[in-house]
């Protein structure tokens, strides 16, 4: 069972995520993320009690990645991921030595050294 707490902390929203991220979570997932974008200056999402992801979820995440580049509002995943996380997205080929947006690598959640094991 999947479950997210929203936390405000001042103009930051930090959304913790728990248990398995799968495409039965997506359309909650994609709701969380887009309220998030609309309401909050800053995202912060905590995933140390993922235990699992699959791919629809990792696209949504970089999905409102862009969405936050392009309304100026910063997103990143906390680095406390789990294994899972980080193996899926290895695994996946997420991973990047630079990120996809020419220029904006730096905060890209796959380039290396942002999302590392």
């Amino acid at each position: 069972m999947s479950d997210c707490r929203v936390e405000a902390n001042g103009n930051a929203t930090i959304l913790h995520l728990s248990g398995a991220l799968m495409i039965d979570y997506a359309t909650r997932l994609r709701s969380i993320l887009s309220d998030s974008l609309k309401s909050a200056d800053r995202i912060e999402i905590e995933v140390s009690s993922v235990t699992g992801i699959d791919v629809s979820c990792l696209q949504l995440f970089c999905a409102a990645h862009r969405t936050s580049v392009r309304m100026n509002r910063p997103l990143r995943i906390l680095d406390d991921r789990s294994a899972v996380f980080r193996q899926t997205a290895r695994h996946a080929g997420w991973l990047r030595p630079a990120g996809c947006t020419p220029g904006k690598g730096a905060g890209c959640l796959w380039a290396e050294g942002v999302c590392h094991e």
